[in-house]
């Protein structure tokens, strides 16, 4: 699996071991990127992503590819996001601004820190090349091969126990690390229940308080609507008892003009039979005197005409009388119908003002009924505002909560997954470096060993060699001859090579 220089492989699933590799190959695709370009060439570093940009900026510098490696930082996550990046569904845009806040924050520190272990690499890279040159300098002017191997063979050594410690003190660490990881994973699953718990106590104690509410919002209402239907029964009851009332005057005026009416028929019969009566006695009489005298007649006629004419005048004047009575009591009857009337209207006016009074009474009733109502509903929205604002400011707080423990479990996952990186570079540096130690020795030792044989195979050559010019030798001064033509400057040379012998190629 490749990479290209600063691509984005920070991917919390991939193993610490893997992510070194790819970012080794990526350094090492970098490196080689850089030999065989221009060198006007401009290879993205460090500096180039402190600036805000729209547009996606990878690292391609080595130096900046390698400081990364170093801390474990990916470069993915020093590259800028614009704010949008941030945005998930349902989230509001103080909490997406809160996460860009703290991700440029901690974008901006990791690049300082890069920055900084960039420049420390470019330091240490010089003095391991100075140091690199001293050895060399100090191989090249002395120092057996044997005091080489020995240094050699107590460095690795020494690495050896050195890297058996770090393993010890890794897997120590990877101990606590878990252990650390369970313990905030507990602890972050403890306070989620916690906060769901709070949450739902607090729906249902607001589900509560909203039925609470709602039932005494209901009892009120029934209330009322009760003492409505009461003032409207009182109401009926009064409207029916005034018609009762009024029905009664009614047919107790009706009972006394039918009672004054009979009254004056009857008087009127009474007054007429009577006449009636008077006229047949007169009759007779007049019949009988008629009967007795004629003189008395003639006489009876005049007293009789005399007597009618009383009578008529008497008639007419007890007529006059009746008509006048009966005027007079048409006129009371009219006065008493008037008066009652009067009565009547001023009974229907005082019961208009009494039922205007009522139903001012009944509409200021509602009137107050409504406002207590609006009151009641007024009280109970602000109730309910008050309640959702707490709520709301709740799940806000749970929320902000919720997201800032989640910032601080990435960034936990985050430094974690960095340490883990470098750690994993170190072993792989570590067993590097042992093996490149092991092989430099193994090296020295074959050569050592190449040297020795050299060197043995020379020695048995110079024996036989020395043999043979020691026979010649013998030979020669037998003779004196060679001897003689020698300079005394050889002729003690060669004394002190037949005592000695020739020196061997090892000593």
């Amino acid at each position: 699996m490749s990479h290209t220089p600063g691509a984005v492989i920070n991917d919390p699933s991939v193993p610490p071991d893997l992510w070194t590799e790819q970012m080794l190959r990526a350094w090492k695709h970098a490196i080689d990127a850089a030999k065989h370009s221009p060198r006007d060439k401009k290879f993205v570093n460090l500096d180039d992503l402190l600036e805000v940009t729209d547009h996606t900026v990878r690292l391609s510098s080595p130096r900046s590819l390698q400081a990364c490696l170093h801390l474990g930082i990916d470069p993915s996550e020093v590259v800028y996001r614009p704010m949008d990046t941030f945005a998930e569904r349902g989230m509001r845009r103080e909490f997406q601004q809160i996460k860009y806040d703290h991700h440029e924050t901690q974008r901006r520190e990791k690049l300082q820190r890069l920055k900084e272990e960039r420049e420390r690499l470019i330091r240490k890279s010089d003095e391991d090349k100075s140091r690199a040159s001293a050895a060399s300098e100090k191989r090249r002017k002395g120092g057996g091969d044997r005091d080489l191997m020995d240094r050699d063979r107590k460095r690795i050594e020494a690495l050896r126990r050195r890297q058996q410690r770090e393993m010890e003190q890794m897997a120590k660490y990877e101990a606590q690390r878990q252990q650390m990881a369970d313990e905030n994973q507990a602890r972050v699953e403890a306070e989620r229940r916690t906060a769901e718990r709070k949450e739902e106590a607090l729906e249902k104690r607001s589900r509560q308080m909203a039925a609470e509410r709602y039932a005494r919002e209901q009892q009120q209402m029934q209330i009322e609507a009760e003492r409505q239907k009461q003032l409207q029964r009182e109401a009926v009851r009064k409207e029916q008892e005034r018609q009762q009332k009024q029905e009664e005057f009614r047919r107790q005026l009706e009972r006394i003009q039918e009672a004054q009416q009979e009254v004056l028929r009857k008087r009127q019969e009474d007054m007429v039979r009577k006449d009636q009566e008077r006229q047949r006695v007169m009759e007779q009489q007049n019949k009988e005197r008629q009967a007795a005298n004629a003189e008395a007649r003639r006489l009876a006629e005049e007293r009789h005409q005399q007597v009618v004419e009383n009578f008529a005048h008497q008639l007419a004047k007890r007529q006059s009388d009746y008509e006048h009575k009966q005027e007079e009591l048409r006129i009371k009857l009219k006065m008493q119908e008037e008066r009652h009337r009067q009565l009547e209207a001023e009974k229907r006016r005082k019961e208009e003002m009494k039922e205007q009074q009522r139903q001012e009474v009944i509409r200021e009733a509602q009137n107050e009924r409504e406002r207590r109502v609006q009151e009641l509903l007024a009280k109970a929205h602000e109730a309910d505002m008050i309640l959702q604002n707490f709520i709301m400011q709740k799940k806000l707080a749970n929320a902000r909560r919720a997201v800032e423990h989640q910032i601080e479990f990435e960034d936990k996952t985050t430094r974690v997954e960095n340490i883990k990186r470098v750690k994993a570079l170190q072993r792989m540096q570590i067993l590097q470096k042992i093996e490149a130690e092991t092989d430099r020795v193994r090296r020295l030792l074959e050569s050592r060993q190449h040297a020795q044989e050299r060197h043995r195979a020379a020695n048995v050559n110079l024996s036989i060699h020395r043999q043979s010019m020691n026979q010649q030798l013998e030979r020669l001064s037998v003779s004196k001859k060679w001897r003689e033509s020698l300079s005394e400057e050889g002729r003690a040379e060669l004394e002190k090579v037949g005592k000695s012998g020739l020196p061997s190629i090892g000593e």
